[in-house]
């Protein structure tokens, strides 16, 4: 997957190309929360895709096969 971001909070333009599933890992204050939110924010249309999602609702950005 190749991912673009342009003019996103600190991120003046970054580039990258990941597999399906990939860690983004870096040092404090490099942008890898920013990075994740761009995604976020062109999958889901909105500004602040992650806004008033605590530790105890993070399970909601998970979705899984029901095997039923």
């Amino acid at each position: 997957m190749r991912y673009e971001v342009f003019g996103f909070k600190g991120i003046w333009r970054a580039q990258m190309e990941t597999a399906p599933i990939a860690l983004l890992a870096g040092h404090n204050m490099v942008g890898k929360s920013s990075t994740l939110e761009a995604i976020g924010a062109a999958l889901t249309g909105t500004k602040q895709p992650f806004k008033g999602i605590t530790k105890a609702r993070s399970g909601e950005m998970l979705h899984h096969k029901d095997d039923s």
